[in-house]
């Protein structure tokens, strides 16, 4: 028997609701959602984790998501 394992997508929103939102679509396409509401957190997350998907709000506290995008690409190879 086979074991499937949830692939995580990483999902960085400051507001509650879009956090909330993301979350569930991300679930509802299969995918285990870890949601951070600043950029620092996801990052380091993310580059620990190894996700499918990073969703990357632009403003929010921390690093913001085009800062996030450029370190994933850089030290991961995302």
């Amino acid at each position: 028997m086979r074991t499937s394992v949830r692939q995580l997508a990483i999902i960085a929103e400051d507001e509650p609701l879009g956090g909330t939102l993301l979350a569930e679509a991300a679930e509802a396409a299969g995918l285990t959602a870890a949601l951070f509401d600043n950029g620092t957190a996801a990052l380091a997350a993310a580059l620990a984790q190894k996700p499918a998907i990073a969703l990357l709000d632009v403003e929010m506290p921390g690093l913001n998501g085009y800062e996030v995008c450029r370190r994933l690409r850089a030290e991961a190879g995302f």
